[in-house]
């Protein structure tokens, strides 16, 4: 059985590469069409990610 770190790096390898989070703060991962965005833990950063993605242009304070 896998961890959900072996899981997550098995479905997305590039991840495998990245630095330990041994902050223990959340991590977004942004993807689209088999693209990943670096990934974030700042709020904003990920909601502009998302606004980007999904086409929307509404401005994220």
């Amino acid at each position: 059985m896998r961890t959900t770190g072996e899981f997550f790096e098995h479905q997305v390898p590039f991840v495998a590469g990245l630095p330990a989070n041994t902050a223990g703060e959340s991590i977004a991962y942004v993807c689209e069409n088999f693209s990943c965005q670096l990934p974030t833990n700042d709020p904003v950063k990920l909601a502009e990610l998302l606004t980007r993605s999904s086409g929307r242009t509404t401005a994220v304070k």
